[in-house]
């Protein structure tokens, strides 16, 4: 597995990157980005993921702009894609057609209810999902991306093995019991030593990345500030040393 987080001006390095690369975007944008950036930068995203890539586009609680989301569904090659399965409600999918199709099984498409998470461990401040193996903030003001909400993200939007030579992602096809599954190759290249990528242009501390990495994707992310690439690059060097003992 790689990774890697560029300092720098999160359009201008979109712009460089290859149409077609990418298998997945996962992002918060802060609250100070201009409208007009973030919509430009999100357009870029479109050409750098694959024809079947998704956007998971979050936002802190409050500050989801409907502006934003209309902007995108207008002016750029995304099609919202709405699903009372998806696990917040300040979260938006966002695919370049208008069938997208999840490739996690046990994600399944159901209603979701929210308790409060009883776990002395996170207290009183966290929501639980029922049927979900992580719990989501109450009260997320910060730029930092529940870890458990990108893990949701991230395995039901790439696959787990993709071609070393042109990048497709393997598919998931369910076996004759039912109840197993199995990867076939999508492409013709009998290669499957390849990664799916994940990319964030507002990657901010890296929490997208320590998913990522955690779960045998590639990552790539973008921040325009010194000091928050810099603490992205220690959690990311930290978790791939442990990893690698």
């Amino acid at each position: 597995m790689s990774w890697r987080i560029e300092e720098s001006v999160p359009l201008t390095v979109m712009r460089e990157l290859p149409s077609g690369w990418a298998q997945t975007c996962v992002t918060r944008p802060p609250r100070d980005v201009p409208v007009g950036e973030l919509v430009a930068v999100l357009d870029e995203a479109a050409r750098v993921l694959r024809a079947d890539g998704p956007l998971w586009l979050s936002f802190p609680r409050g500050g989801t702009s409907q502006r934003i989301l209309d902007l995108l569904a207008e002016e750029t090659a995304w099609t919202r894609i709405e699903r009372p399965w998806i696990p917040a409600g300040n979260v938006a999918l966002f695919a370049k057609q208008a069938r997208y199709l999840h490739q996690h099984r046990l994600l399944a498409p159901v209603a979701i209810e929210r308790r409060r998470c009883a776990s002395p461990r996170h207290g009183l401040d966290r929501t639980r999902v029922p049927r979900r193996a992580f719990c989501v903030p109450a009260s997320s003001q910060d730029r930092a991306f529940s870890e458990g909400l990108v893990d949701w993200c991230v395995l039901t939007s790439t696959a787990m093995q993709a071609c070393g030579v042109c990048g497709a992602p393997w598919r998931r096809v369910p076996a004759a019991t039912g109840r197993s599954e199995r990867w076939r190759r999508a492409c013709p290249h009998l290669n499957g030593r390849g990664r799916s990528l994940v990319i964030d242009p507002y990657c901010g501390r890296g929490s997208t990345g320590l998913v990522a990495q955690r779960r045998g994707r590639d990552f790539l992310g973008i921040e325009q500030s010194g000091a928050l690439a810099a603490i992205a690059r220690r959690r990311l060097s930290l978790a791939w040393s442990e990893a690698v003992r």
